[in-house]
Order: C-alpha cells, then sequence, then structure tokens
C-alpha cells in the first residue's frame, strides 16, 4: 500500500524493509507495490506504474529522473528533492548491492 509520503532520507537501520529499495530493468526503484515518483521538485512515493515516465530513473552515482532529467537532491531536512545536476555530495547515492 503506497502512501503517497514525500521521499526522505533516514540513518540506516538493519532489517528495516521500509529502506530496501530496488532498481528494476525498467528503471524504477520500488519497494513491493511502491515506486519512486517526480512530481515537479518534489519527489513522492507512489503506486508503480509501468506506464508513468515519471517513476523512470537513471542511476550512476547520481539518480536522474529519466535519461537526461533532473537529479535525487538530499537537502538539509532530509527531504529529497528533484533539482538541476551539479555532481556535489548531496546528489551522490551509493547501492549496498
Amino acid at each position: 500500500m503506497y502512501k503517497r509520503q514525500i521521499l526522505t532520507t533516514r540513518p540506516c537501520e538493519g532489517g528495516n524493509p521500509g529502506q530496501e529499495w530496488f532498481q528494476a530493468s525498467t528503471g524504477k526503484f520500488y519497494n513491493d507495490e511502491n515506486c519512486i515518483r517526480a512530481e515537479g521538485t518534489v519527489v513522492r512515493v507512489a503506486a508503480c506504474n509501468g506506464a508513468d515516465p515519471a517513476q523512470e530513473w537513471w542511476f550512476a552515482e547520481e539518480i536522474r529522473n529519466g535519461q537526461y532529467g533532473p537529479c535525487l537532491t538530499e537537502e538539509r531536512n532530509g527531504r529529497v528533492r528533484l533539482r538541476t545536476c551539479t555532481w556535489r555530495i548531496e546528489q551522490k547515492w551509493v547501492s549496498s548491492y
């Protein structure tokens, strides 16, 4: 069940399934039936929709909405927003897999 919550970061808690996100071959980041969705500069948790381009992401060191779109950026309050890519530390993400 999705909650349409704004995406935020928190310190990792071992074994917390709500912090385990996976990237599908289609580019979607998902956790059960929840996906990450761009809505302007806001990033929310939403129901997965295979036809929704707002749920397509490219991940190298930064995570972009679409191949050439803006980057996921962690703000000081822990919220995640889409911003122009600057390749600063606030836009660097790592995978534990």
